[in-house]
């Protein structure tokens, strides 16, 4: 598979949950018969920003990968307050 067919993860708790939900996809129909640590390591070359791997450059599976993974960037509260923030700035209109 070329480096052009995976999905990339931009590094953001923001885009994280839609991120992992694409890669079960993903995984169910690109991925069942490769061997899991080649998946591992594809996955931490070809999806992830170099911070994200340097927070899992040790894991050999999938499982650990995305433990790490939700570890930083499964942040529902930062979502929210960052939402919070854009609606704040909105200015409200008057009749």
């Amino acid at each position: 598979m070329k480096n052009g067919g995976w999905l990339k993860f931009d590094g953001t708790y923001k885009s994280y949950l839609g991120f992992k939900r694409k890669w079960a996809m993903f995984e169910r129909t690109h991925l069942q018969q490769q061997n899991p640590k080649e998946k591992v390591q594809q996955f931490m070359e070809y999806c992830l920003e170099k911070e994200a791997v340097d927070y899992n450059w040790r894991k050999e599976d999938m499982e650990s990968a995305w433990t790490m993974l939700d570890t930083f960037y499964d942040r529902p509260l930062l979502f929210v307050e960052d939402l919070m923030d854009k609606l704040k700035s909105i200015r409200v209109i008057r009749n």
